[in-house]
């Protein structure tokens, strides 16, 4: 993982994005400390997992949008 200034970020960003698009991590350091951390969201070469990985395993209940009953809503305040 690659750790750099924010000036150094700031003065070639195109070249640090494009690390970063390539499947590299990054932190930038402001005041010698990691502020920020960037990483692809998708490394080159994986694909995205497919929709319906557990379809079937779970059932909506017909009552999920009701509101909640009294009780359980006295332990969320």
């Amino acid at each position: 993982m690659n750790r750099i200034t924010a000036e150094e970020m700031k003065q070639n960003l195109d070249v640090w994005l494009q690390k970063v698009e390539l499947g590299e991590e990054l932190q930038v350091i402001v005041d010698g400390k990691v502020m920020i951390e960037l990483k692809p969201v998708n490394k080159l070469g994986e694909k995205q997992r497919p929709y319906g990985l557990c379809k079937g395993e779970f059932v909506v209940p017909k009552d999920f949008d009701e509101p909640l009953p009294q009780d359980i809503l006295a332990d969320f305040e």
